[in-house]
């Protein structure tokens, strides 16, 4: 995503905070939140067909056992840690209601509606009409409405950041297993953080289309189990690991859910997390397969 394209987002998030100061979000913005991000994850899907054919057992198993397991591992680690920094404490967790059981599936079904729209029309894949940053800065703004800022959750950004990297590191041997490449092109696949539009172009011109479309897959794989475990997550482990599986993207997509299933207040620490992932993933993967 282009710098300007970022400063928008930015803009949509504050322009919701400032309006959230003024006016509380109604109800009925909850339905236009859930609304942006279903569209949202099918132009999602739309994009993912664009990366042409995906073979289930060479390609995608690997990556989706890959991306549960970066998820699972750092959900537990994040839970592993706030307990031994706080003397058994665990971070504050969310509330599983009738919602939250039923919009996981919906979000699924969107994404699979997505791509196979994307499969039988595709003038509406990348470079067809905008989708992505259109129905992300509307979400954003949404997300800013309802949110609560609270700047001493930047305290608890350590955390979820602890969790990122090690997770990473714990899922990494497994992609190295299941698809063979070499040691950095794991690392590097893993330490991008869910930022799948960085991993798959950066691999792919360092290493081979097919390294480059498991990495784009892990990744955006990744970001879409967050979403769609984000209630057991924030049930588990709080607002501090659902920012630590949404890594990157805890600052735009899966900010929302960061908030939703974690806390209301967490916006600071998601944005935190995500801004520090964000800054983080092209350094590693630039010094990772440069064979440093």
């Amino acid at each position: 995503m282009l710098a300007t394209e970022d400063i928008l987002l930015l803009v949509a998030l504050a322009g919701g905070f400032a309006l959230g100061h003024w006016h509380r979000m109604p109800r009925r913005g909850l339905w236009a939140t859930r609304a942006s991000i279903l569209l949202l994850v099918g132009s999602l899907g739309v994009y993912l067909s664009g990366e042409g054919p995906i073979s289930p057992l060479g390609v995608l198993l690997p990556s989706l056992a890959v991306a549960a397991t970066l998820v699972g591992g750092t959900v537990l680690l994040v839970r592993v840690l706030a307990r031994k920094r706080s003397r058994g404490s665990r971070p504050a967790r969310g509330k599983l209601t009738r919602s939250s059981w039923l919009f996981p599936p919906a979000i699924l079904t969107s994404l699979l509606l997505g791509y196979a729209l994307g499969s039988f029309v595709p003038s509406l894949r990348p470079g067809g009409p905008p989708g992505i940053e259109v129905f992300l800065f509307v979400l954003l703004f949404l997300v800013g409405w309802d949110a609560h800022v609270d700047l001493h959750g930047l305290k608890q950004v350590p955390l979820p950041l602890a969790g990122a990297i090690l997770g990473s590191l714990l899922a990494t041997p497994l992609l190295f297993l299941l698809t063979g490449e070499a040691w950095n092109v794991s690392l590097a696949t893993t330490f991008a953080f869910s930022w799948y539009t960085l991993a798959g172009p950066a691999v792919s011109q360092a290493v081979s289309p097919t390294a480059g479309l498991i990495a784009f897959l892990v990744n955006f794989l990744r970001e879409d189990l967050t979403m769609l475990s984000a209630p057991w997550l924030g049930a588990f482990a709080g607002a501090e690991g659902i920012a630590a599986c949404g890594g990157a993207a805890s600052m735009d997509t899966t900010l929302y859910f960061v908030t939703t299933y974690g806390r209301r207040d967490a916006a600071t620490l998601g944005l935190a997390v995500g801004t520090v992932l964000t800054l983080l993933a092209p350094v590693l993967l630039s010094l990772l397969l440069s064979g440093i």
